[in-house]
Formats: C-alpha cells, sequence, structure tokens
C-alpha cells in the first residue's frame, strides 16, 4: 500500500525518526533550560555586587540616570562592552570583574526581561 507515495513500512520508519528527533529536542531544550537556571543565583549574585547600587533589584531603579535594564535591547556583546568600559555615568568594571560573572550577569538581565513579560 502506498501513502503519500512511500510504502506503508516506509512511513513508519520516517515517523518513527521523526519522532525520536523530536524526543531528542525536547531534552536538549530542557537540558538547556536547567544549565541556564543554574546560572541565575550567580548571575543575580554578581549583578548585586555591581549593578543594584544603581540599576536596583529588578533593574529599574535608574540612580543617576542608570539605564532601565528591563528596556534595553543591547546584544551579549554590547552588554558585556558596557559593563566593561561603562558608558554614560557608569563607570566601567574592567579588571575588577571576571568574564564569567559578566556572562553570567547578562544571563541574569535575560530573566529579568522575560520576567516582566
Amino acid at each position: 500500500m502506498y501513502l503519500l507515495g512511500l510504502r506503508k513500512s516506509g512511513w513508519y520508519k520516517i515517523s518513527f525518526r521523526l519522532g525520536i528527533l523530536l524526543i531528542l529536542v525536547a531534552c536538549t531544550q530542557k537540558e538547556h533550560q536547567q544549565e541556564v537556571q543554574e546560572f541565575i543565583p550567580m548571575g543575580k549574585n554578581s549583578y548585586d555586587n555591581y549593578c543594584k547600587g544603581c540599576h536596583g533589584d529588578d533593574g529599574t531603579l535608574g540612580l543617576m540616570n542608570a539605564t532601565n535594564l528591563q528596556t534595553i535591547t543591547l546584544d551579549s556583546l554590547s552588554i558585556s562592552r558596557v559593563i566593561l568600559h561603562g558608558k554614560g555615568n557608569m563607570q566601567g568594571f574592567s579588571g575588577k570583574i571576571h568574564e564569567e560573572e559578566i556572562g553570567n550577569i547578562i544571563q541574569y538581565l535575560s530573566e529579568l526581561n522575560l520576567k516582566k513579560n
């Protein structure tokens, strides 16, 4: 029997392989979400140490014209540059902060942006 130009057994093989692929994608996404969740506490800790004073708990304080971090549209590289070199009234943290901490802060900021939606 032909179904969409494939033999019945061929259709089942394709369906089976597609099902396995979908399961693998779902598992990979779940693992990625777990990894992201592990970084959030570290990101919050780094955020609290370097950013909270001007940007506040949720990124909206705006002390000394600090940017509202819940509305930023910069990519990760641009955020990293601002953290390292500063911008406007913000001092840079080059030599005071580790790359890993910057990555954690960026991940935490993305979580802040998700919470606002």
